[in-house]
């Protein structure tokens, strides 16, 4: 008698009452702790948002985030102590030793913590996400995760819409960007995650299958909304994510012929600018946004200039680090908002923002845990008629898209939903369902 190893039964969805159990718990926990109706009125392009409100925010926190997290804590507990009915696990070492190693360090560097009343605070949101991270890998299955990514987009994108409606007054205005109930890059990168889940549907269903229409309706949807928030990062990392996607879920001699399709298609763009029909290449880039200066990413190159010169005066906590979520204490905050005349509390770079956080353990075990996941789901998520499955090609693209999204921005080391999303995939990577024998 001999056994044969069969692809594990991954995409295995929860039942649909409890998916939306799930869904509806996760948008409530991060829509009430990092969204708000009132944000159009709050982010503008010109740079007219308050500076001191948001040192007061980074100094005190806000009631409704510290409700949203601690509900969150909440159901991630409940979960870790309910029983699983999903089955033996196999634990993948090379994806979960990074994970481990950050979750760690950041609950040890409250030792040498500049602020460790900070450091305290941010490690109880810390603590809430990563519970949730641990009860969502044990209780379902990464077809329903996807499932809460495009339900959060759906919800979130619009009452986004619904908020820019109630002050309809700015939106004609040339900074006008859309932001929804976060800032604009966050509401690009919501978009980007709603089409990213929207194409995972359409994978599974057949590109143009029954049922497909209105999947490509939201997927058009949040394309459109992406390209009003005028998030240059956000759009690249979309049109990438879904063609890495789509070909991936795609059989090889239709993903040569889309690529085949596309490299002419880019050809041709590049041809017309340069002959003048479209116009600079430097105009679309800005998309828009006449103020923005390319040569300095928008001030990023200033906000990592004062980064590093902050850093480099003590060598020993570019080692160790200032502790989870400290670097950017009040006075930092206020320095750098100053210095770039906007307000701003983050490096603007997912790896220098993890260096300065946790030293050396975040600048690498960052990458590794995230580059790591999408390794294995390249390597296990292939199925028996030679493509990927739509959970192995949302997993890979997000993965692929967060390792790029970092070099210009550091939402995926923020507490946020996209960082829920991407590690709840990176831990389905490193905790995964047996493989099932057949005798």
């Amino acid at each position: 008698m001999t056994t044969m190893p069969l692809t594990p039964t991954l995409a295995d969805p929860a039942p649909s009452r409890a998916r939306w159990l799930l869904a509806l718990m996760i948008f409530g926990c991060f829509f009430l702790a990092t969204q708000n109706l009132g944000s159009p009125l709050e982010w503008r392009d010109d740079g007219s948002a308050d500076i001191a409100s948001r040192v007061d925010r980074v100094a005190g926190g806000q009631a409704t985030r510290q409700i949203g997290f601690l509900a969150l804590a909440g159901f991630g507990t409940l979960g870790l102590l309910l029983p699983s009915k999903q089955g033996r696990r196999e634990l993948v070492w090379p994806v979960l030793y990074p994970l481990v190693a950050i979750v760690a360090w950041a609950y040890l560097s409250m030792l040498w913590s500049d602020n460790r009343g900070l450091t305290a605070r941010r490690l109880v949101v810390f603590t809430a996400m990563w519970t949730s991270i641990a009860a969502l890998v044990k209780h379902f299955r990464p077809r329903d995760l996807a499932f809460v990514v495009a339900f959060y987009g759906i919800v979130t994108l619009s009452l986004g819409l619904y908020a820019e409606w109630m002050h309809r007054g700015q939106a004609g205005s040339q900074v006008w960007r859309f932001s929804g109930t976060g800032s604009p890059n966050h509401a690009g990168l919501n978009a980007f995650l709603l089409s990213l889940a929207m194409l995972h549907g359409l994978g599974r269903r057949g590109f143009f299958g029954a049922g497909t229409s209105w999947r490509w309706l939201v997927l058009l949807g949040a394309m459109g909304i992406l390209w009003m928030t005028r998030s240059r990062t956000a759009l690249a990392i979309t049109v990438t994510s879904l063609g890495v996607a789509a070909a991936l879920m795609t059989r090889p001699g239709r993903a040569v012929a889309v690529a085949t399709i596309s490299g002419i298609a880019i050809a041709g763009v590049i041809f017309l600018f340069h002959t003048g029909v479209l116009g600079p290449v430097w105009e679309a880039a800005l998309m828009g946004r006449d103020s923005a200066n390319i040569r300095t990413m928008t001030g990023r190159t200033d906000i990592w200039a004062f980064t590093l010169q902050e850093a480099t005066g003590d060598v020993a906590r570019l080692v160790v680090g200032h502790g989870h979520d400290t670097f950017w204490s009040p006075e930092r905050t206020q320095a750098v908002s100053q210095k770039t005349a906007f307000p701003i509390s983050e490096a603007h770079n997912a790896y220098l923002e993890s260096w300065m956080n946790l030293g050396m353990i975040g600048l690498f075990a960052w990458p590794m845990a995230v580059g790591g996941s999408a390794l294995v789901w390249l390597s296990r998520g292939r199925t028996d008629t030679g493509v990927w499955s739509a959970d192995a090609a949302m997993a890979i693209a997000l993965s692929l898209a967060a390792l790029v999204h970092g070099f210009a921005e550091s939402a995926f080391t923020h507490a946020q939903f996209a960082t829920f999303a991407l590690f709840g995939f990176c831990a389905f990577a490193a905790i995964r369902p047996a493989e099932q024998e057949a005798t």
